[in-house]
């Protein structure tokens, strides 16, 4: 993640390009890795960063930040966010930073624990670095990345796994989408305002409106979001779709179970999505053509 270029130098533009913000400001980094948002946060002049990950990474973390001399200015705790305390005389924060999206935004990711975070520890009128995401689909074109996906279980070294070929099928899959596969438009399926979101809100049912951009076959849909930092003097984001440039999330991927639509150019397709964060990776989607 550290090599995304994309997604390590937007976040260091938010935070370096908005000192204004960051300045003897206490921050909270959750699910911190490597440390490296804190760091930006205490070049940025925070008083004080808060790191908090639960996992080995953070023993990492604490030799990085003292080879940097961040040591009095970053504070590591290793622990799970809705079990751990805060510092001696720290009761809550200014500023959670988090890099928190996970594939198609909701699945693997830790918003949850961003909730917890921010209804425990930020305080009134406190800034979240980012605070608005959307969750977005478009149609796909894929013949053969299908079928070479499919037809590889029907003789897997001299065995039959045509069980895993139809699970398969209902299964999504993490693939890099070049632009020409995309033979749609891109539907909005769930605008996020991290300050306003509820646990209840994670698992929900959108519906979706695509139209075709050319005579085209469509074989399954991919998901893709964008992330904006709306605190930012200057509109500071970045999308991780096929049409923009490359990021360390790929993109998610759902192709028909052994379907293909044959559009034509203008056509409408209606329908509806499901989404279950953390649980299962499957997304149901049912669509109807209107001529």
């Amino acid at each position: 993640m550290l090599q995304d270029e994309k997604r390590t130098s937007t976040y260091r533009n938010a935070i370096l390009g908005n000192k204004h913000l960051f300045r003897g400001k206490v921050v909270m980094d959750v699910g911190c890795g490597t440390g490296i948002l804190s760091m930006f946060a205490a070049q940025a002049g925070a008083a004080k960063i808060i790191g908090i990950d639960n996992s080995a990474i953070i023993e990492r973390a604490r030799k990085i930040i003292k080879d940097n001399n961040f040591e009095d200015d970053i504070t590591l705790i290793r622990g799970k966010v809705e079990e751990v305390s805060l510092p001696e005389g720290i009761e809550n924060v200014d500023i959670i930073v988090s890099e928190w999206m996970g594939q198609a935004l909701f699945y693997e990711s830790v918003l949850s624990t961003i909730i917890y975070a921010r209804d425990k520890w930020l305080k009134p009128g406190g800034l979240i670095f980012p605070d608005r995401v959307a969750l977005y689909l478009a149609g796909i074109e894929g013949e053969e990345e299908l079928e070479l996906s499919m037809n590889c279980w029907k003789d897997y070294y001299g065995l039959n796994m045509e069980a895993m070929r139809q699970w398969r099928l209902f299964e999504a899959s993490i693939e890099s989408i070049i632009p020409t596969r995309v033979v749609t438009n891109s539907c909005l399926v769930k605008n996020v305002d991290i300050y306003r979101i509820k646990e209840e809100d994670l698992s929900f049912t959108s519906q979706i409106h695509l139209q075709s951009r050319t005579d085209s076959l469509i074989h399954g849909f991919v998901l893709f979001f964008e992330v904006e930092f709306t605190s930012c003097v200057m509109r500071t984001g970045f999308s991780t779709s096929p049409l923009a440039y490359y990021t360390h999330w790929n993109h998610l991927t759902i192709y028909f179970d052994g379907k293909t639509l044959n559009t034509k150019k203008g056509e409408e397709l209606f329908g509806s999505i499901r989404i279950n964060p953390n649980s299962i990776v499957r997304v149901n989607i049912y669509l109807y053509i209107i001529q």
